[in-house]
């Protein structure tokens, strides 16, 4: 009876232990849980505080050195503006003249040098905004850079601080400048000392960026400092000097880790020189590129787990207490369970030895021996379990984090780009679509992403060729082209360049938009032609006036003659040919005027250079001073090139004004006007002697132009430079500065060359080079103008003019052809009556350019109603792009104006009799 209740009583207290110790353990694995968790909020807070923390040292750090470079940049302006100021007063005072004070104010300015390559130089505004001409520059000296607009808002402001993005003429990219301006204004001098942004570390004062940086603290013992990417300590409170190699007190690179990553969180071992034991630290750092620096900001872990800490001791409390009161219940306990137990601790220590068959044998009513094997091989696999978890979670928060940071800060780079960048696997498909393809396009990435690109930019499907030749011989390939983006013609600018990524090949795309470039091109080349077309315009009134004059004297004399019944048929004969010799000439100027004027595509075709010369010497003669005399001497034989006329047409008239021009208004006041302009040609044969004296030539035959003047001359400074753009001599007149900049295009265009001798006072000639036809032919096929009875027909023509007198005289030509004719006097009647009487029309003759509706608008609305339709385009203009556009389109003719009876009978005919 008396062992049975010990047995109950030792049941018993083993069930309280078992229940306590499982409460008590329970108790702890959850403050445990809780104080981990904590942990690992405030460690993400922290990496939180010191990166907001490190943003901010950033961003005030790069606001000091803004205003310490301006600074900087401001006494050097003012100095020089005192330096101006007293070359001024040396010329007004007469110590010195204007030219030498300007060329020693010139080399005083010159010979400054802002940093490595900063500079200063100088803007005469006196005719802007028109005109801003840089009075002193180290490359551009003599330059009008009005067209800049970073240049108009400085000469605007004219004194203060700007930054703008400049690329000088042997710099391979824009680079961001930094600049401050001072005014002198009796001079109307703008005098600007500018850097580059990328050397500002080698300009600001560091002792202000030290007590600024030193200045920020967070907690007790966090603070700041900067690290230059050479490794070396830019501002530190306690170290300087290289620090590259620097460990912590684990062997982990501390420095090489920062200056590899650039920004990122970092946990690190360390003791200063006056502690005692290393303690751990975070840090978060960033870099700020301008200055090759990386900006760092740390502080101790004990000050951030402080309150971690704190809980901690707290937590001691009511687990120690518990501790207390189970070792007390244990001790009294323990007295009725000491054997069990023993032979429990028995077991443990044979397994502890190896023993790993060892069991604890299991007592009847005694739970001790299976509690403790339960509750071993719970902990074992809690504990294994949980510390698996934090550390797979740990690794996956870097790995997320770093993934992240990485993903944006590309996606950052590549959509600030302006540039169109795309990315194209091998098949075509799109993998990479830019914030600016977005603008461009209008379409999104979603959209855009694993779509063929020619699907999306239906323009590139016209390209493939060089997308096929980059994927196979793995080479950069860039080309412009034409090309139709929504309703607009715009020029691209296309670079391919190979990608291999992870074994997979493509193409990265970069698209720039050049078109505003290309307008400007040739709305400057336009602005030439339009001087030169200015230069004759006297002489082409002249010569309307004298064709004038023949029409209405002869119509005067038919009317008089008529009013009189006097007029018989050979005086009418006489008086008809007189006038349609007047007419023939009017047609002439025009065609020359044309000719210049134009704007098309290069056509080369074989032609004779003496016809060229002879068609313009035709404008020459009319134009001229009178004080002129010119001399030609060419060779018997044909002088046949491959050339387009236009061009070299437009290029010897550039020369030719230019000789009349050194003969006339650029001599002095006091010198008699006038010269003689030699014009010769002759064959030359590029032989070995030839070559060694003319390096642009090649072993051919050339024909030699020489244009000859005994004008005011050049000298051998001014000689260098006439063929840049810009350039000018003709302070008379004012023109683009791109007459000979463009004869030189023209030329080298034509496989030539240009050889100028010239002497102040005596002359100069041009030598102007053109290769000779290799395939030319004796002779030249000359056009067979078929005369002939008029060609007669049937049928009905609706003639679409907006001139009254056109569309009456095709009217009464197309009748007398035997033609019934409906008229309409636009394009938009014309559609209206074609909708309505297409059944009976057999054919149309449009007028190209008309108000309301343009022929071209008004030929796709025929065509839209009856894509069989027969029409035929007329014009006072050449054949044009929008002409070219509607021929391309289907038209049958087209119609030069104005038109003879023999010409609008041979095109009715052709019309209505359809095609052979």
């Amino acid at each position: 009876m008396g062992n049975r209740l010990r047995d109950k009583q030792i049941n018993l207290n083993i069930k309280i232990i078992m229940l306590f110790s499982v409460i008590l353990m329970l108790f702890i694995i959850f403050i445990a849980i809780a104080y981990f968790i904590m942990k690992s909020d405030i460690e993400e807070e922290t990496a939180t505080g010191l990166r907001d923390a490190t943003a901010n040292t950033l961003r005030l750090t790069r606001h000091a050195v803004d205003v310490s470079i301006q600074n900087y940049l401001r006494a050097i302006a003012e100095k020089n503006l005192e330096i101006v100021q007293h070359f001024d007063q040396m010329i007004q005072n007469g110590e010195i003249s204007r030219e030498q004070g300007m060329k020693q104010l010139r080399e005083v300015l010159l010979s400054q040098k802002i940093g490595d390559t900063g500079y200063i130089f100088v803007w005469d505004i006196s005719k802007s905004p028109d005109s801003i001409t840089l009075a002193v520059h180290p490359q551009m000296e003599g330059h009008d850079v009005s067209s800049f607009d970073f240049v108009q808002r400085a000469c605007q402001m004219r004194q203060g601080y700007m930054e703008y993005e400049w690329k000088n003429p042997d710099d391979e990219h824009e680079r961001s400048k930094s600049m401050y301006l001072s005014y002198y204004e009796p001079w109307n001098w703008v005098i600007a000392v500018s850097t580059y942004r990328d050397e500002f570390h080698k300009l600001i004062n560091m002792q202000d960026i030290r007590s600024f940086v030193l200045s920020q603290h967070f907690g007790k013992t966090g603070y700041s400092f900067i690290l230059d990417y050479d490794g070396r300590m830019v501002v530190h409170p306690y170290i300087q000097g290289v620090v590259l190699d620097r460990l912590d007190y684990t062997g982990f690179p501390i420095t090489r880790h920062i200056l590899e990553n650039r920004e990122g969180f970092v946990e690190y071992l360390w003791k200063h020189e006056n502690e005692t034991k290393p303690r751990w630290k975070f840090a978060y750092f960033s870099e700020y590129p301008e200055m090759n620096w990386i900006v760092v900001s740390t502080g101790y872990q004990y000050e951030f787990f402080r309150q971690l800490h704190i809980l901690g001791y707290l937590l001691m409390i009511p687990i120690g207490a518990s501790l207390v009161i189970f070792i007390a219940f244990y001790i009294w306990s323990s007295r009725t369970i000491i054997h069990p137990i023993r032979e429990l601790e028995a077991a443990f220590e044979k397994g502890s030895n190896g023993d790993l068959s060892v069991r604890v044998p299991i007592i009847k009513n005694n739970e001790i021996y299976l509690l403790a094997g339960y509750f071993n091989s719970f902990m074992k696999s809690l504990q294994e379990s949980h510390e698996a978890i934090q550390e797979e979670s740990r690794k996956l928060k870097i790995a997320e984090a770093s993934s992240k940071a990485a993903s944006e800060y590309l996606d950052n780079i590549v959509n600030s780009l302006d540039s169109c960048l795309i990315t194209v696997h091998a098949d075509g498909n799109i993998t990479q679509w830019n914030q600016a393809v977005i603008d461009f396009t209008g379409i999104s990435r979603e959209h855009a992403i694993g779509k063929n690109y020619a699907e999306c930019l239906p323009f590139l499907g016209e390209i493939s060729k060089e997308f096929e030749q980059v994927l196979n011989s793995n080479r950069h390939r860039s080309i412009v082209i034409q090309a139709f983006c929504g309703d607009k013609e715009r020029y691209l600018h296309i670079n391919f360049n190979p990608l291999l990524f992870n074994g997979s090949r493509g193409i990265v795309l970069r698209i720039d938009d050049i078109t505003e470039d290309r307008i400007k091109d040739r709305q400057l080349l336009q602005a030439q032609k339009m001087e030169v077309i200015g230069n004759l315009a006297g002489g082409l009134a002249h010569d309307f006036n004298n064709i004038l004059g023949g029409v209405t004297g002869t119509i005067t004399l038919i009317e008089y003659e008529m009013s009189k019944n006097m007029i018989d048929k050979k005086n009418l004969t006489r008086y008809v040919n007189i006038i349609n010799q007047s007419t023939n000439r009017a047609k002439e100027v025009v065609e020359q005027l044309l000719t210049i004027s134009q704007k098309r595509e290069i056509n080369f075709k074989e032609h004779d250079l003496r016809e060229l010369i002879d068609n313009v010497l035709q404008i020459c003669y009319t134009t001229f001073d009178k004080s002129i005399e010119i001399k030609t001497e060419f060779p018997d034989a044909k002088t046949i090139c491959k050339a387009e006329a236009t061009q070299i047409e437009q290029a010897l008239l550039n020369l030719f004004i230019n000789a009349s021009h050194a003969m006339t208004i650029m001599r002095d006041p006091t010198e008699k006007h006038g010269g003689v302009l030699s014009i010769s040609i002759k064959e030359v044969n590029a032989d070995s002697i030839f070559l060694e004296t003319h390096p642009e030539a090649q072993p051919i035959k050339y024909w030699c132009i020489s244009i000859g003047d005994t004008g005011v001359g050049m000298d051998t400074n001014t000689v260098s430079k006439i063929f840049e753009p810009f350039f000018s001599k003709k302070k008379q007149i004012k023109g683009t500065g791109l007459g000979l900049s463009m004869v030189y295009t023209i030329i080298r265009q034509h496989g030539g060359f240009i050889d100028i001798y010239s002497e102040i006072g005596v002359g100069t000639v041009f030598n102007i080079f053109i290769p000779v036809a290799t395939d030319q032919v004796d002779g030249k096929k000359e056009e067979v103008v078929q005369k002939g009875p008029l060609k007669k027909g049937t049928g009905t023509i609706l003639v679409i003019d907006d001139n009254d007198i056109i569309r009456a005289t095709a009217r009464d030509i197309l009748r007398a052809c035997g033609y019934t004719v409906i008229l309409a006097e636009d394009g938009e009647i014309g559609v209206e009556v074609y909708k309505q009487r297409q059944h009976e029309i057999d054919a149309i003759i449009s007028d190209m350019v008309m108000p309301n509706m343009s022929g071209k608008e008004a030929y796709f609305a025929i065509k839209k109603i009856n894509p069989d339709a027969r029409i035929a385009i007329a014009s006072g203009y050449r054949m044009d792009r929008r002409v070219q556009e509607v021929m391309e389109s289907g038209a049958e003719l087209f119609i030069q104006k104005p038109y003879t009876l023999k010409e609008m009978s041979d095109a009715a005919y052709e019309l209505t009799a359809g095609p052979e």
